[in-house]
């Protein structure tokens, strides 16, 4: 009962990371559908009849899927440069997080109301459609600088032995969000057609963005030194001055090992958590819908399937395994890294639509590594230092993901009539080197405990278990995604 109590005591974001990925999913979805039906279509008939077949998918989808590569390098590239500023930004002006939440929203709102022009005007093209929907996206930082505004604002207000807790149950919210914005999505879009569910994507972006203002407590503290507004600007906007912190965010030295283990989560372990989720993502409903004649309620269904085991696996690894029985969080993030690996190699194996359902159980830990990444990293700093690293960290994600969230759309493109599920095999190369490095780090960290309690016994000290804690309860963070 005070486990329940003190996760009541500590809602503050969840409703607006909820509604944030209820929306981004619904009309990510929707948008991608509409690419689709325009190149499926270019006299607009179809856009009445929507879930009826396309007359020529494969030609279709060598469309949309390149267009889908551009429109992600965009929405990685430019976003990242925001990030990296607003996360230095906000640590000197008294940790104020609220307004990178807020940003992101309002291009969301920005994106779903050109789309919906895009819809009624059925004649711009599919190309300036997804320039115009990722442009909105990218020029208000997207997901990337609402998780640098909430993770800095969950490690700020959240005592650290809730803090993993805490980020576990912002992953399952966003399971939670892409659960209904995949069923609202699948329903709607076939009973109400895309100009309707265009406005109620932008009358759901208004709702979060009222929550934004309820729930958030951006109590501005004192900021630690203070310049006329001409000098703040150029020094925030500063790419040496960024690069510098954030340089010096990785190196500076710290207790035991919390240096080698940040710049191997922030390097290695967070972008190759999230890099195969969303580059899967990215092409799956294109996937099912070539491979395995699926519409858009079959894939909801399916979808919505998914991130519930997910949401399951989130709440057991986290709230369970790590805050319940205090298993250290990088043997956590090694099961899950092997789990994923097992389940790109059955995707690429699925033949038939049945032995899709047999494979989500295998995603049961996905959503814990995404939140184990950002609690392990934020543990790893200070209070000041929280906003600056994950600008690094979202620096390494959205630049990694730049580059191969379109390879895996170019790769669908040219093999989808021959392999379809080809590019589940650059999953499984980037998920590989995943399983070392947690490994890694729940190595190194086992070995400095053990010279603890060895130099301990030879001094006389005595240790009592409870002192030997796991990575969860060092020092501070989580992100992803979907």
């Amino acid at each position: 009962m005070s486990t329940v109590k003190g996760v009541m005591a500590n809602v503050s974001v969840e409703p607006v990371v909820f509604l944030y990925f209820v929306t981004m999913v619904f009309s990510g979805y929707l948008s991608t559908n509409l690419l689709l039906y325009k190149a499926c279509d270019p006299t607009g008939a179809m856009a009445q009849l929507v879930g009826s077949k396309c007359p020529d998918e494969a030609k279709a989808q060598h469309v949309v899927a390149p267009i889908n590569g551009y429109k992600l390098l965009v929405q990685q590239v430019v976003p990242v440069a925001l990030a990296m500023f607003a996360g230095t930004w906000s640590d000197r002006h008294g940790r104020r997080r609220r307004p990178l939440v807020l940003l992101p929203i309002i291009g969301q709102i920005l994106s779903d109301a050109l789309s919906l022009y895009c819809t009624v005007r059925w004649s711009v093209s599919p190309a300036v459609t997804a320039t115009m929907q990722a442009a909105a996206i990218a020029c208000s930082g997207g997901p990337a600088m609402l998780f640098n505004g909430i993770n800095s604002y969950v490690a700020d207000k959240t005592a650290e032995e809730w803090r993993t807790v805490k980020y576990g149950m912002i992953g399952g919210v966003i399971s939670v969000g892409c659960i209904l914005g995949m069923l609202v999505y699948g329903s709607v879009i076939v009973n109400v057609g895309f100009a309707a569910a265009y406005q109620i994507s932008i009358g759901l972006g208004l709702l979060c963005l009222a929550l934004a203002f309820g729930f958030m407590d951006d109590a501005e503290l004192t900021p630690s030194d203070k310049l006329p507004l001409y000098r703040d600007v150029l020094r925030t906007i500063n790419p040496m001055e960024v690069l510098r912190n954030s340089y010096g965010v990785l190196t500076k030295r710290r207790q035991g090992n919390d240096t080698v283990i940040l710049c191997i989560v922030v390097l290695l372990c967070a972008p190759l958590t999230c890099i195969p989720l969303e580059g899967e993502m990215s092409v799956m409903y294109l996937f099912l819908r070539y491979k395995f004649q699926w519409n858009e309620e079959q894939f909801s269904v399916f979808n919505a399937y998914q991130m519930t085991v997910v949401l399951i696996g989130t709440i057991f690894a986290l709230g369970i395994l790590s805050h319940k029985f205090r298993m250290d969080d990088a043997l956590i993030g090694t099961i899950a890294a092997i789990f994923d690996l097992l389940c790109a190699i059955a995707f690429f194996l699925v033949t038939q639509s049945w032995q899709l359902y047999i494979v989500p159980p295998l995603e049961l830990f996905r959503g814990a590594a995404l939140s184990l990444t950002s609690s392990i990293a934020s543990k790893c700093v200070g209070p000041t230092e929280l906003g600056a690293m994950n600008s690094v960290k979202l620096l390494m994600e959205s630049l990694l993901k730049s580059g191969f969230l379109p390879f895996y759309n170019f790769t669908y493109n040219h093999t989808f009539e021959s392999m379809p599920g080809a590019f589940f095999l650059i999953s499984i190369a980037l998920t590989a080197p995943l399983v070392f490095s947690f490994g890694y780090i729940y190595y190194i960290r086992r070995t400095q405990l053990k010279s603890t309690l060895t130099l301990g016994n030879i001094n006389g000290i005595t240790i009592q278990k409870t002192e030997i804690t796991p990575i969860t309860e060092t020092t501070d963070k989580t992100t992803y995604y979907i």
